[in-house]
């Protein structure tokens, strides 16, 4: 009986019970601590893909796009995963470390807002991670697969007006007014009565000449030049061009192609079908002229769009590539060869609406005009020139471009 009674020994059982229980929460914890440190790796990786893939959307015409799955490859192996099996849209079956990249999203179906939407670019990454002790509990439990999800998109950039080298020059009493930001890589003149104003930032590389005028915000001298936001784009390709005689009266209509140059008479009117038009030389318009045209792209190897007094112009930019056979570049309204210099000089009346971008690398954009009723104008010139006694005004609505801006701003995260 005495030995039944015996208590000696019942600590050491108990603490031997209690150990087991310990070293199994300590192992759970390891391998839970491992698998979340694991997670967060990847969800770093899984926002650096996407990312990434965001800024090359601009530069894509399919959801394939080479140069868009290598920037998101590429973010994953300098988050330090390589070797990665890469799938695009949400098909086939991942194995070992593997970087999906959907544009658009996939991978939650229609729960997801953005699903489809090809301005978003989502990245998902997946990846066996060895468990330490979960493993002695069976082999279906020697691993486990983590995942890390992230979306991003590209939003429209904040400047509208960008100006090369070749500087600005603003003579007496004129007035530039930009909902939106002001970029300049050369310097800057404003003579007296000049009026400038911006809704963001008026950013000057070079040297400010302010010869009496008001500029609001500040300008702010001395900033880092800025790469020429457009430069991604890839020129039109060009045919045999076809001669035109000089058009004249009223009625007349162009279809898309290309042309070795064209002049339109004064007092007379001239419709652009929608499409790309491309231009082996100038296109002349007479004063009291009316070129009107909606979904148009001019694009000029050589020449420019010149006009003289009173013209009326009213041309809007594509709005997609779905909007027609041959409008391949939305949001891109008159566009000049990267070594064609001619000069392009916008002397319309205050009816006239310039809808897209005036994009010349190499050339300087005179205006003479005295209004622009466009819901949105971005000008991309090396250089700008506003002669006295005019004014110009460029709006900023993008809302009728389902992509945005053509000019992109920094890639967002979403998630």
């Amino acid at each position: 009986m005495r030995l039944m009674n015996e208590e000696n020994g019942q600590a050491a059982v108990l603490t031997a019970v209690c150990m087991v229980f310990v070293l199994g929460m300590v192992a759970l914890a390891v391998d839970v601590g491992h698998l979340r440190y694991e997670k967060r790796q990847l969800q770093t990786a899984a926002d650096a893909a996407a990312l990434a893939g965001a800024l090359e959307v601009t530069h894509c015409s399919s959801s394939d796009c080479t140069t868009l799955l290598n920037a998101a490859q590429n973010a994953l192996t300098e988050n330090g995963l390589s070797g990665s099996t890469l799938l695009t849209q949400c098909s086939g079956t991942p194995s070992g470390l593997t970087l999906t990249v959907n544009n658009g999203p996939c991978a939650l179906g229609s729960a997801d807002p953005n699903h489809g939407n090809s301005n978003f670019v989502e990245a998902v990454v997946s990846e066996p991670v060895s468990t330490y002790f979960a493993k002695v509990l069976g082999p279906s439990f020697a691993s486990v697969t983590i995942s890390a999800r992230a979306e991003s998109m590209v939003g429209s950039s904040r400047n509208c007006l960008y100006i090369g080298g070749g500087g600005a020059t603003m003579n007496s009493n004129d007035t530039l007014t930009a909902s939106c930001g002001i970029n300049d890589n050369g310097s800057f003149m404003a003579n007296s009565n000049v009026t400038l104003s911006a809704q963001n930032a008026i950013s000057i590389h070079g040297t400010l000449t302010d010869n009496g005028a008001t500029m609001t915000p500040t300008p702010v001298t001395g900033t880092a030049i800025v790469p020429d936001p457009l430069s991604y784009l890839t020129p039109p390709s060009a045919g045999s061009c076809t001669n035109l005689n000089p058009m004249q009266g009223a009625g007349n209509t162009m279809n898309p192609g290309t042309y070795c140059g064209l002049n339109v008479n004064s007092n007379s009117t001239l419709t652009l079908s929608p499409g790309t038009y491309v231009f082996e030389g100038a296109m002349n318009l007479g004063s009291n002229t009316t070129l009107s045209g909606n979904g148009v792209t001019l694009y000029f190897t050589s020449g420019s769009l010149q006009m003289n007094s009173n013209t009326t112009v009213d041309l809007v930019a594509p709005t997609s590539t779905s909007e027609c056979a041959t409008c391949y570049y939305p949001g891109i309204l008159v566009w000049q060869s990267s070594s064609n210099s001619t000069g392009m000089t916008i002397d319309s009346n205050t009816a006239s609406t310039w809808q897209g971008a005036i994009y010349l690398p190499d050339a300087a954009l005179t205006l003479n005009s005295n209004g622009n009723l466009a819901a949105y104008t971005i000008v991309d010139a090396n250089q700008l020139i506003e002669n006295s006694n005019n004014s110009f005004t460029l709006g900023s609505d993008y809302s009728s471009l389902p992509g945005g801006s053509p000019i992109k701003g920094t890639s967002i995260l979403i998630e």
